[in-house]
């Protein structure tokens, strides 16, 4: 379902169909459609999909909403069948739950004892593999990974001005530098955010140019610089109080 933004970032009209499927006002509409963010909606819409297709495809064939405890079940078993993980049955489940919130459906379903039961065999079965380890983006990586950066990026006359020269500001002692970000992920209500960057001898950011320096991005992700960034202090003698303190980090793994 495509959306409209909104003046502020972060904030969407909702598509005339969620609207309509609400059976509410506009403006009601459209508070409820910004509980979420945009993204979410998204990845929703197409879980919720799957979910009334595979309805459809049952021999009693119910209505998929509001979804029904065996339902529910079928679905799990028809994940079991196609070999997708514990994980994804489990988020597609509260996902399809968040769509029923917003369409003022019961979810008493998803509170049942009998899917709780099926899931945790689901869990048995198949097993919730541990998540996979990522590398850390230490200074020689991120060196490699600001050289990289002009191979591939560039603007357009139709690119947002999502970071403006107004953005910057330049303290007077030059001691650091503040730049306002419009919207991340840390900022729900779309206001921006300001982030602050003392001055340093280096000439490095975080960006991620992984593929454009020929690294497999696989083993990376965004806490890769997180843990990059405590791994080279702990390697350079940073003492660990200090480490925890400045990047709010509580583990002392490092």
């Amino acid at each position: 379902m495509a959306s409209e933004k909104a003046p502020f970032s972060g904030i969407t009209t909702p598509p005339s169909s969620f609207v309509a499927t609400t059976k509410l006002s506009k403006q009601a509409a459209f508070l409820l459609w910004n509980g979420l963010a945009p993204t979410t909606h998204s990845h929703s819409t197409k879980i919720c999909s799957d979910f009334a297709t595979f309805i459809s495809t049952m021999s009693c064939s119910p209505q998929p909403f509001p979804a029904m405890v065996l339902a529910l079940i079928k679905w799990a078993a028809h994940y079991h069948e196609h070999a997708e993980t514990y994980h994804m049955v489990k988020h597609s489940i509260t996902v399809l739950r968040s769509w029923h919130v917003d369409l003022g459906l019961s979810t008493s379903a998803f509170s049942s004892d009998c899917l709780a039961r099926a899931i945790q065999g689901f869990k048995h079965s198949a097993g919730n593999p541990a998540p996979t380890a990522k590398l850390p983006i230490m200074l020689p990586l991120l060196r490699q990974l600001v050289d990289s950066l002009p191979s591939f990026t560039w603007e357009t006359p139709s690119s947002p001005p999502l970071l403006t020269v107004g953005s910057v500001e330049f303290m007077e002692d030059e001691s650091y530098t503040t730049v306002f970000l419009p919207s991340c992920k840390t900022d729900p209500f779309g206001t921006g955010v300001t982030l602050t960057a003392p001055v340093v001898p280096l000439t490095t950011c975080a960006v991620k140019a992984l593929k454009a320096c020929g690294i497999p991005p696989k083993g990376y992700s965004g806490h890769s610089f997180q843990h990059g960034t405590t791994t080279w202090a702990a390697a350079n003698g940073t003492d660990s109080n200090m480490i925890q303190g400045l990047g709010c980090w509580r583990s002392d793994c490092f």
